[in-house]
Formats: structure tokens, sequence, C-alpha cells
């Protein structure tokens, strides 16, 4: 791989539909032994929330030395964005499957969106008033804030019954699905819905026909 390919490389994938769960389609292949992690430092994570639009390239910069000057406090906050991330999966796969949370992940949920929405507030500019967020005395998860928000808002809105996970049961990728009849079953078609098509097909080639004799063994 050439260094040209490496700085054209996205962690951020707009495809899952919503700012949430592309947050928790940073680890990849969640079904096998070794899951593909997206996030092995706080600057992964600052350069995620750059290319999701949550802070700009001069934002994300500094963030990132404030985070080489405090390793210890940035592993820990990397450690706390995990957390969320992982928290927010079992959240929304048990929605998915229509069973009760995990009440610990629920409470860390909603104890960490009150902190977030507290931090919120009106801001005038030129344009007009708007949202914005106060930053924190130690804002290296301030980014993850409109994340938790965006998650909350999937949870209570009439999209929540077109959240979906992958049909390949390895993959592990949530995504909103806005397909016209409700049909989209794969992260990207081209991928699983491609392996598994043509694992299905083997799988059927293999099997033996009524005609043919069973095997003794």
């Amino acid at each position: 791989m050439t260094e040209e390919d490496i700085s054209e490389m996205t962690i951020y994938d707009p495809s899952a539909g919503d700012l949430s769960l592309a947050f928790l389609d940073t680890l990849n292949w969640r079904g096998r032994e070794d899951p593909e992690e997206s996030l092995f430092s706080c600057e992964d994570l600052f350069t995620w929330s750059r290319e999701a639009g949550l802070i700009d390239a001069s934002q994300a910069r500094a963030l990132g030395s404030l985070a080489r000057a405090n390793p210890q406090q940035a592993q820990a906050a990397l450690a706390e964005a995990i957390g969320h991330r992982e928290g927010l999966f079992r959240l929304f796969t048990a929605l998915i499957a229509g069973i009760e949370p995990p009440a610990g992940d629920l409470r860390h949920f909603n104890q960490a969106l009150s902190e977030a929405v507290s931090n919120r507030q009106i801001q005038f500019e030129e344009t007009g008033p708007r949202w914005a967020w106060r930053e924190s005395a130690f804002p290296l998860l301030d980014p993850l804030r409109p994340v938790l928000l965006a998650a909350a808002h999937l949870m209570v809105s009439d999209e929540r019954s077109r959240i979906r996970a992958c049909g390949n049961d390895e993959c592990g990728f949530l995504f909103v699905d806005r397909s016209r009849n409700q049909s989209r079953k794969w992260c990207s078609s081209e991928s699983c819905g491609n392996r598994l098509r043509v694992r299905q097909f083997y799988s059927r080639a293999r099997r033996p026909t009524s005609s043919s004799p069973s095997d003794p063994c």
C-alpha cells in the first residue's frame, strides 16, 4: 500500500445512514474471533470526527496535540469512547431484536446523554442563532456529544423500526434501511451480499441431491 493509498483511506462510513450507527461501525467483522478495530488512538477518534463533520481540521489538530501532551488521559478517553460505542451497540442490537436492553448499558448511556445535553447552548452568529457546544475542562471526548444525541434521537424516532444488522452474521454492520420497500439486507450488496450469495451457491452445489446415494460415513 502506498502513502497515497493511506492518505485516501477514511474511517467514517456514511452508508450506515446515521451518525451514531456510523460510530458503532468503526469496529468491523464483529462476528469473527478477531474483529477489525478502526480506533487505535484518540487521534483516530478525532480523524473520524473530522470526516463526519463534527469538528474541523484545526480542531482535530488541537485535540491531537492535547492528547499527545496528556497520554494517560488520552488513553482513558479512548477507552471511554470505545465503552460508549460497545454499550450503544448492545442497546441497538437489543432494539433490533425487540428485547429488553441491558440495564447497565442504558443507565450508562443516559448518564452520558444527560451530561452531553447539559453542555448544549444557543450561540448567536452573523447568520443568526444556532446550537453549539460548550467546551469542557478537558475536551478529548467532546466530539462524541453529537453522537450520543444522534443515538437518542434515532432510538425514539419512527426510523427505529428501520434499523438493521447486515445479513452476514460475521459483519455486524448496523444501518438504517431507507430503501423504498425496506429490503436492504447488507452493509453493501457488492461486499457482504455478494460473499454470502457465493457461499450459498457453493453450499448448494456440494449438497447431495435426492437421487444421489447417501454417504455411509
